[in-house]
């Protein structure tokens, strides 16, 4: 259960652009115009559209599955099986209860519902990039054709022809310019993505704003800890007692070895996991964090419990922006501040371009396109 909670967690985090997942950021002037589509139910059918772009039935079908074995690579990480969600190898999943999700009635309805946000969020960010000049460049179209040589190299490698591979694993409604349509409209709508990041103002005035007004996430503390049992309570004095962090460890070197027995392993263990506390964000140290949150540097607390335990708390680093760095020794929080500001440059593109371009949806034969498990 615990490794279904995990998997369940990670793949929430990948569901907006799961549905292109191999392709990435694109640029086009003219509209993109996909070629003719055969539906399940019939040809040339369009499931979407605005003024200028459109989505196709096979794009769907395509979508779906892209979708599908998306969901299957991450109960993959996780140790799991589609069987072990209830899922039946080569049954159409709109005959297929969904168990993770109570507002999807069957595992169809699932990945439908995402891959309706998805295109959908595609479609508007596309019309947008094509209002700014923003057309696919040679990286988009270098990535489009990789993906569709790695499906034709597939394909020889097991003996088929290339639209035999990509009907096999996609059906048979489906084929490389469906591929290659879908590709270019998730790509385009990443791209926007990326200019609307870019525009972002990531200046130092900007992080600083940033940091005023979300000190309280950004912020940590370091501390040392230690848990005398109510037998022990009396040397708790003695540790408070300590003037710096090293006669902190060193007193507690002392208590684990000589009063209580244990090893020095045992020791390093016990200082490495319980004792040394560093960059805790408030809200995760329980009392001897929020002590901290409230002291300055060498600020000692004292606490008893209902049980008698004391816990004594050295503080050595007063609240003040998370001091881990990356691999170039950029300050992580930093880092941190610029993604979120260039996220929220991304949110309010993609609110503003849903708000400004209108998306016609056929949702009855949206739903109505099927895939197998």
């Amino acid at each position: 259960m615990k490794q279904l909670f995990s998997f369940l967690i990670l793949f929430s985090l990948c569901l907006s652009l799961a549905a292109c997942a191999s392709g990435s950021g694109s640029e086009t002037k003219a509209p993109i115009t996909p070629p003719g589509a055969i539906s399940v139910n019939r040809p040339d059918t369009v499931l979407m559209n605005t003024e200028s772009f459109k989505v196709t039935d096979k794009m769907v079908a395509y979508s779906l599955k892209e979708l599908y074995l998306a969901f299957c690579e991450k109960l993959a990480e996780s140790g799991l099986r589609p069987e072990d969600m209830g899922i039946v190898a080569g049954t159409s999943l709109k005959d297929q209860e969904c168990l993770i999700d109570s507002s999807a009635k069957t595992w169809l309805d699932y990945f439908a519902n995402q891959a309706e946000y998805s295109f959908m969020e595609q479609l508007v960010l596309c019309e947008a990039a094509a209002e700014a000049g923003i057309s696919l460049g040679d990286e988009e179209l270098a990535i489009i054709d990789a993906r569709i040589e790695k499906l034709a190299a597939d394909a020889a490698g097991n003996g088929k022809t290339t639209a035999g591979h990509v009907a096999e694993i996609y059906g048979t409604s489906v084929n490389t310019g469906d591929i290659r349509e879908a590709m270019e409209l998730s790509l385009l709508a990443e791209k926007y993505l990326r200019h609307a990041a870019d525009s972002a103002d990531v200046t130092a005035a900007a992080i600083n704003r940033f940091y005023t007004v979300n000190s309280d996430a950004i912020d940590t503390v370091d501390y040392l800890v230690y848990v005398f049992t109510a037998e022990e309570a009396d040397y708790a004095q003695e540790l408070a007692e300590q003037k710096s962090a090293e006669d902190f460890l060193t007193y507690v070197r002392h208590h684990v070895t000589g009063v209580r027995g244990l090893s020095e392993v045992d020791f390093k263990e016990i200082r490495d996991e319980h004792v040394v506390c560093e960059n805790v964000h408030r809200g995760e140290g329980g009392d001897s964090a929020d002590f901290a949150f409230s002291a300055a540097a060498g600020d000692v607390n004292v606490a008893s419990d209902k049980y008698g335990s004391v816990t004594v708390t050295y503080v050595t680093r007063a609240k003040s922006p998370n001091e881990a760095t990356d691999a170039d020794g950029n300050a992580l929080w930093m880092t941190e501040a610029r993604a979120m500001i260039e996220a929220e440059y991304v949110k309010s593109a993609t609110e503003a371009a849903a708000k400004k371009y209108p998306v016609t949806v056929d949702r009855q034969n949206f739903y109505s396109i099927d895939i197998k498990g």
